[in-house]
């Protein structure tokens, strides 16, 4: 959502606005969901991977926590969602990001999880899994590419 909103205000030129953007965050946890929502985290959990400055221009400390700025959590809409089950969400996504969450499953387990991804995923879509996860040999659905130091997975278009 900082990116989003960092991304917005340095095109707003452009016409884009934070309203042309969706971002669902689910999990399957009740209790990190409320903690997302809160956007309140320990030092621990906001040193990691953010920046000095983000920090200080997005959040508030509050005793021993940090509190993200109500206009950024605002951005996000939360959902339980549990992978296993079919994924009804009535809409296509330009992106997903589910990092570090497949090493928890079986290879047949994943294949269907990666099944629902690119049924939800519109054309072009692209896939973000975590730094130790990968789609090789369990699905001809995505093809990858890099982007940088990464590797992405762009839905592939079955016949």
């Amino acid at each position: 959502a900082i990116l989003i909103h960092e991304y917005v205000q340095a095109f707003r030129h452009t016409g884009i606005q934070l309203q042309d953007i969706e971002l669902l965050a689910s999990d399957i946890s009740h209790k990190a969901l409320e903690q997302a929502k809160a956007g309140r985290y320990n030092t621990v959990e906001i040193n990691r991977g953010l920046s000095q400055e983000r920090r200080e221009r997005y959040f508030s400390q509050e005793d021993k926590q940090w509190v993200l700025r109500e206009d950024i959590r605002s951005m996000v809409r939360y959902q339980k969602i549990n992978l296993i089950e079919p994924l009804g969400l009535g809409r296509t996504f330009d992106m997903i990001f589910c990092r570090n969450v497949l090493i928890y499953f079986d290879d047949e387990t994943k294949q269907h999880i990666l099944r629902h991804f690119h049924r939800l995923l519109k054309p072009q879509g692209v896939l973000i899994l975590g730094s130790a996860e990968n789609l090789y040999g369990l699905t001809k659905e995505f093809t990858s590419f890099q982007l940088g130091p990464s590797i992405l997975y762009r839905r592939a278009e079955l016949s």
